[in-house]
């Protein structure tokens, strides 16, 4: 499947977006050039952000983030971070945990969050509720549907799989998520 081709200001406003949802405010995306390599600036928990958007189809490098931690200093943000819709370096990872710069990867635009495992596992608890409705109306019997397979082995099984392609669609949203120490060490800062 093709990849939907995006320029970096599109990104920018999906990575703006982005940041609106995770609860970021005064979101606004800076002007195009000579913009110290600060595409958006907004604030959380009464720290201001800079941060650097990178669309691309390799790991992003150190460089990104040398240059959202110099942009900002140079807008007077209490924190720098880069997103992108691919992974990092390792130079990168390196280099921002030493800054404190934040990484956030695999914001991709053309990914839905609730994609196909999310509606496979919707349809399998739809199908576990049907035929649970259906034998108690005595209108199917499961153990037809299998020979040589219990109702009571069919539901787990079902019900396992279900819970597993559950598990599956939270962990590929995870990765969307902030790291939860810095959210936590801002609210103790806080009060």
């Amino acid at each position: 499947m093709k990849r939907k081709a995006i320029d970096g200001y599109e990104y920018e406003r999906v990575c703006a977006e982005y940041l609106r949802r995770k609860g970021f405010r005064r979101v606004r995306v800076t002007k195009a050039s000579r913009d110290q390599g600060v595409d958006i600036l907004c604030k959380k928990r009464r720290k201001t952000y800079a941060v650097q958007c990178k669309y691309y189809a390799t790991p992003v490098g150190n460089k990104a983030v040398q240059e959202v931690y110099a942009g900002a200093s140079f807008y007077g943000c209490d924190r720098a971070m880069v997103i992108t819709n691919a992974s990092f370096t390792k130079g990168a990872y390196e280099l921002a945990q030493t800054l404190d710069v934040e990484l956030v990867s695999d914001v991709d635009p053309t990914r839905t969050l609730f994609g196909i495992v999310d509606l496979f596992a919707l349809l399998v608890i739809l199908t576990i509720i049907g035929c649970y409705i259906a034998e108690k109306k005595e209108r199917l019997a499961l153990s037809e549907l299998i020979p040589g397979v219990s109702r009571e082995m069919l539901y787990c099984a079902a019900g396992l799989l279900a819970v597993l392609l559950m598990i599956l669609g939270s962990i590929r949203r995870n990765r969307y998520r902030f790291r939860e120490e810095d959210t936590e060490e801002d609210e103790e800062n806080e009060s």
